[in-house]
């Protein structure tokens, strides 16, 4: 019994620190590049990087919060975004490359590779967003996502403050020096940052936190019909996995047999040539 309250102080002394350094990232961004704007898929990082955004301000969102709608996402996810985005009550933009939809550019009608796909639907409209004008006084400085960098080979290579060029595009191999909670003091003209606050975090972490702090849970990760979903994405992409876990309590010791597979394993872009590198070095999260 003792040792299992010695790891359950353990994780909470990791919890505060991991949400204290994610709020410090957020504050200091955003106070420095106020045309901010925060990616969210309602999957279970994103959530609850939205709550520390909360926290940060003192139950304010005070910037954008953009969903990416591929027009293929499971119609339990979207309620659940348009749910929890009139109770929390933060500014909602939804994105769609509708051309591309309606000329049918997609994995699912006319056969292009899923890597073409995500280019077309998620990679497109995100590109699109930071040369908007979104913000009256410019183009967007900042965008926050909350990637882990557990999750994924190519994510691993991330830093918490990530420069992207004129194009969206990244190079892990000139990525500047970074200083420990200091944000670089400028932005190159034409192009911006991403501000990864999970990075440190694992997937077990993050249901920890979601545990910790109640935080409202997007119904496709619980079992239903025996099945379950790990890793949210588009319908045809995306795979459930034999589950019987049906709260954040069962999922964590779900996890326990769950630590050598891939979080990512039912996702079907990841396994065609250059996997989500490729994707992400072209602009996608």
């Amino acid at each position: 019994m003792l040792r299992n309250v010695q790891l359950s102080f353990a994780t909470m002394s990791i919890l505060t620190r991991l949400e204290a350094q994610a709020i410090h990232w957020i504050r200091e961004v955003y106070s420095q590049y106020p045309k901010t704007v925060m990616l969210w898929s309602a999957g279970k990082d994103s959530t609850a990087l939205l709550w520390m955004v909360k926290k940060a301000f003192f139950g304010e969102i005070p910037f954008p919060i953009v969903h990416i709608d591929t027009s293929v996402k499971p119609p339990e996810l979207l309620l659940f975004r348009d749910q929890l985005a009139k109770e929390w009550g933060f500014k909602l933009i939804v994105l769609r490359n509708e051309a591309a939809i309606s000329q049918k550019q997609t994995f699912f009608d006319r056969g292009l590779t899923r890597m073409q796909c995500c280019k077309n639907l998620k990679s497109q409209p995100l590109i699109d967003l930071v040369k908007s004008d979104i913000f009256p006084s410019g183009p967007v400085q900042v965008v926050i996502v909350g990637l882990r960098s557990d999750e994924e080979g190519s994510r691993s290579k991330e830093r918490f403050v990530s420069l992207r060029d004129k194009n969206s595009q990244w190079d892990p191999v000139l990525q500047p020096p970074e200083m420990d909670g200091v944000c670089p003091p400028a932005i190159p003209d034409g192009y911006h940052f991403r501000l990864h606050p999970l990075l440190e975090w694992t997937e077990t972490l993050i249901w920890e936190y979601t545990r910790q702090e109640g935080l409202p849970v997007n119904p496709l990760y619980f079992s239903k019909d025996g099945m379950r979903y790990r890793s949210l994405g588009c319908l045809p992409c995306s795979a459930p996995f034999p589950s019987r876990a049906t709260n954040v309590d069962e999922i964590l010791l779900e996890m326990r047999h769950l630590a050598e597979t891939s979080e990512r394993k039912g996702r079907g872009q990841d396994s065609e040539d250059g996997g989500l590198e490729t994707l992400r070095r072209g602009g996608y999260m």
